[in-house]
């Protein structure tokens, strides 16, 4: 039955491994405490800021760095969506998949805010939002959770 399952688990390896790195990382900066997540939030935020200062590095980083607390609430459902992905598309499609889509996200809403700031349509603020993980699901940042 145990191997069963190791082989059926195995069919979305990519899934598991990913789930296993956010849980981890998640867990490591809540046993660091407060300033550590902060610090850890700000270099690996895909901000302007960081962005403008050459900080490519933080394109990968930010990907197993979440600013959320709630990673219990949303984590299951990314599981679903990765695996059913995974399985539809295989390994290798999903890896390409998700980075393409995480880095184009990412510069479409840099040149966006970027724009935006020209224009003064936003304030300059904006350039030094931390933006980790699934940060649109933050519920600290959107003042309907605790913290």
């Amino acid at each position: 039955m145990l191997s069963r399952a190791l082989s059926r688990l195995s069919l979305v390896r990519v899934t598991v491994g990913y789930a296993t790195m956010l849980v981890a990382v998640a867990m490591t900066l809540l046993v660091l405490g407060p300033r550590v997540e902060e610090a850890v939030v700000s270099d690996m935020s895909t901000n302007l800021h960081n962005l403008a200062r050459g900080h490519f590095a933080t394109l990968i980083g930010s990907v197993f760095v979440t600013s959320s607390g709630f990673i219990y609430v949303w984590l299951p459902g990314l599981v679903c969506l990765l695996a059913l992905a995974e399985l539809f598309w295989r390994s290798g499609r999903l890896i390409l998949a998700f980075g393409l889509g995480h880095v184009g996200a990412t510069l479409v809403v840099a040149f966006g805010l970027a724009a935006a700031i020209q224009f003064d349509l936003s304030p300059m603020s904006v350039a030094r939002a931390s933006d980790v993980g699934i940060s649109y699901f933050d519920l600290k940042k959107s003042g309907r959770g605790g913290g």
